[in-house]
């Protein structure tokens, strides 16, 4: 049985990668809902390496993927989507009740992503009102140890206090 698709995206000594490509291709192409959370969590990990593919992961989301699914580095399909500019994907993401406070393994949220990946759509999506100020004054640091005035801007604009003490890396 051959579903259609894009092949694979790289395989591993098992070919674990490649079943779960192939496996992923026929829950997108069936629609299938009915797969256990599990499943659709390693699912939706695997859509998001190693470029990752914002139709999978945007058809796994529909289909009942949790949003806030974690990779081994602590990643979630948020912060993916908002470092690689998927802005289509992120607005997806939060409709779908992804948590936009969460941090992965290195303590970055899903707006420090977006402004680390310089995407301004992104990050203008991220830090909505509804975000906690605190969450805005740690993107506006790292917008600005990155040099990028127009995300500095965009951060001000949307309420990041420049007089605001941020803890980075053990230091403020």
């Amino acid at each position: 049985f051959r579903c259609p698709g894009p092949p694979p995206m790289g395989s591993d000594k098992t070919g674990r990668s490649a079943f779960l490509a192939g496996a992923l291709a026929a829950v997108v192409w069936l629609g299938a809902t009915a797969l256990p959370p599990l499943v659709r969590a390693q699912l939706l990990r695997s859509a998001l390496r190693p470029r990752g593919d914002p139709g999978r992961v945007a058809a796994l989301i529909r289909q009942g993927a949790a949003p806030d699914t974690v990779n081994a580095a602590g990643l979630t399909p948020l912060m993916w989507a908002a470092r690689e500019g998927h802005s289509e994907l992120v607005r997806e993401l939060l409709d779908a009740g992804a948590d936009l406070t969460r941090t992965d393994a290195s303590g970055r949220t899903a707006l420090v992503h977006a402004v680390r990946g310089g995407s301004l759509k992104a990050a203008a999506m991220l830090a909505a009102p509804r975000t906690p100020p605190v969450l805005r004054d740690t993107a506006l640091v790292h917008a600005v140890l990155s040099d990028n005035p127009r995300m500095t801007e965009l951060l001000l604009s949307a309420g990041a206090d420049p007089n605001a003490r941020v803890e980075l890396h053990g230091g403020t």
